[in-house]
């Protein structure tokens, strides 16, 4: 516990820390973010009084809302706490507004029922002296391991794997530092050896406050025991910090995505190789998690990362959706039904009915169903947000991406789709901005300087974001997404004989190799074709190309497309709404 117990707030079986912004149930995370989030503090705030419509709107959307926008975020706020409690804590009265009128009591961490320890597992050090060949993502992986198992139990409050990362290649440690920078009271560290088939290992639980070692232990066991060898960490440390485990939160703790280590080294390669986000990084990904399923058939994780990696290969491969889309749905689906408790294979589900379907609220219900999950799924957040804006949900994309980032700030593709989310809102300052910042990430990452290029397309500098856009066609490798983008950059800058080269150059390449037919599309509008654009569009959508999906806040497509009746059409097949 820190040093100055910090105040918070009981009514039914829900406690509420205003300081760090949580709402439990019985010591487990409501899940409350984003807009439900300042609701409920609002509210709270408010407890006992009658609050307008209007000061909610103006609390929760400074920059301006809507009721809908308002009846919404109360529906999620009430399915939220609904999930725990059938208790109307909140009511509601035409022409007063909301008022919250649960019985409060006040109380502090140190008479707390159900303790919240905040604690980070560190990567660990693990070193071979022969015998053994390591493989090079087991110190992540022992880590990754641990995290799942400790976030089983309630009273802990884990650091996800994506906040740690970053710690795995640094050698020198300053602990307190590291503890400080993640928010954290304890930190489990181990380092050790494997030698003649067998681990060595040191672990330590240290505690920040104090700067002292509060659980210390040396294991010597068979490398194929490193599972047992997990479980035993992890029951270590719940005694340690006297955890009441109830017989649920012991079996989920104990519980292994898999049995067999390899799969899971596998399994985590893989991961990292889909972060790299290249489509020969994803074609390795795709060999590694294939390889894992091969060594256990019944290895969930394994199956979702499947099936991340053949939703990317649509942004970043020639692979036609006739081929992607019933390997997506597949391993998908396959990873659900062996762990319906798994926030990575409903976020899979998720992508494939928003890519491939169309299905927006299928999608939507299965995004918010891995958040409920894990809420620490940085990746669920920054797919959830992709979704949103595709839906012209700007302000609650917007939001997502900022609950994924406070979890991996690092993120260079959050950012990047961040700032791509803002070009579609028409906010090219944002823009540019986020889009500077995944390139502090990933100096020579293409996508993020196709967005700066179009960012500043809106603000009329075309010399400028073509020379941005001739970078991302370098570093692509002149990947069709990026020479698209180069082509529209020509026509909107009145250089439109070179844009038509292009235009002819990918559409050459279409009859060797599938090439999405949207990109085609998107340079006829421009170019002011608007019959082949419809064209181009009638054949995107008989393709089921992943990136018609954007077609309703395209920025490229101006007021008079829009105005076109078979655009409205078009969306309506996609399954848009159409207000008429």
């Amino acid at each position: 516990m820190s040093k100055h117990p910090r105040r918070f707030y009981t009514f039914g079986s829900f406690q509420f820390f205003p300081e760090d912004h949580i709402l439990l149930y019985n010591g487990r995370n409501v899940g409350l973010s984003g807009q439900s989030l300042k609701m409920f503090e609002f509210l709270f705030e408010h407890r006992n009084r009658w609050v307008a419509k209007k000061d909610l709107l103006r609390e929760i959307w400074p920059e301006g809302g809507e009721d809908s926008n308002l009846q919404r975020c109360i529906a999620t706020l009430r399915a939220h706490i609904g999930r725990f409690d059938n208790d109307e804590f909140i009511e509601t009265q035409r022409g007063l507004g909301y008022r919250f009128v649960a019985e409060v009591t006040v109380g502090s961490e140190e008479d707390a029922k159900v303790e919240k320890h905040r604690i980070a597992v560190l990567p660990f050090k693990i070193s071979s002296i022969g015998g053994k060949e390591l493989d090079d993502s087991l110190d992540l992986a022992m880590a990754d391991t641990l995290i799942t198992k400790l976030t089983q139990v309630n009273s802990l409050l884990v650091r996800p794997t994506s906040s740690i990362e970053k710690y795995a290649e640094s050698a020198d440690q300053d602990l307190w530092s590291i503890a400080d920078e993640l928010g954290v009271e304890y930190l489990l560290v181990g380092r050790g050896q494997v030698a003649n088939d067998r681990i060595h290992l040191n672990v330590q639980l240290v505690y920040r406050d104090s700067k002292t070692v509060s659980w210390a232990s040396s294991f010597n066991e068979p490398f194929d025991d490193v599972f047992e060898l997990q479980n035993s960490i992890a029951e270590h440390v719940a005694n340690t910090l006297k955890l009441r485990l109830s017989p649920e939160e012991f079996v989920l703790m104990t519980k292994h995505a898999t049995e067999n280590i390899e799969a899971l080294l596998l399994y985590d390669r893989g991961r990292l190789y889909w972060n790299r986000l290249t489509p020969q990084d994803l074609n390795k990904a795709i060999e590694l998690f294939e390889e894992a399923i091969a060594l256990d058939n019944n290895y969930a994780k394994a199956y979702a990362g499947l099936a991340d990696s053949y939703t990317l290969q649509a942004w970043f491969s020639n692979r036609p959706p006739s081929q992607l889309r019933p390997l997506v749905a597949a391993t998908a689906t396959r990873a659900i039904a062996i762990d319906p408790n798994l926030a990575e294979a409903y976020t899979s589900l998720a992508t494939f009915l928003e890519g491939y379907e169309w299905n927006w609220p299928e999608a939507e219900k299965n995004y918010r169903r891995a958040i409920e999950l894990n809420p620490d799924y940085h990746i669920g957040h920054q797919a959830y947000a992709d979704l949103l804006a595709r839906l012209g949900r700007f302000r609650e994309a917007q939001e997502q991406y900022d609950e994924a980032l406070k979890i991996k700030p690092d993120a260079f593709f959050t950012h990047a789709m961040k700032a791509w989310a803002h070009v579609f809102a028409n906010q090219p300052e944002l823009a540019l901005k986020h889009g500077n910042i995944a390139l502090e990430y990933r100096e020579k990452y293409f996508f993020a300087y196709l967005v700066i290029g179009e960012a500043l397309e809106q603000q009329g500098r075309f010399d400028e974001a073509i020379s941005m856009i001739l970078k991302a066609v370098d570093y692509s490798g002149g990947h069709a997404f990026a020479t698209t983008w180069l082509a529209i950059a020509y026509a909107l800058s009145d250089r439109k004989p070179a844009a038509r080269k292009i235009l002819k150059g990918l559409e050459e390449t279409n009859a060797q190799h599938y090439v999405p037919p949207y990109f085609m599309a998107l340079i006829c509008g421009v170019l002011r074709d608007d019959d082949r654009m419809f064209e181009w569009l009638e054949k995107a959508l008989e393709a089921r190309d992943s990136y018609l999906g954007y077609l309703k806040v395209e920025y490229y497509l101006d007021n008079n497309l829009r105005a076109d009746p078979r655009y409205k059409i078009l969306l309506r097949r996609i399954g848009f709404p159409i207000k008429e």
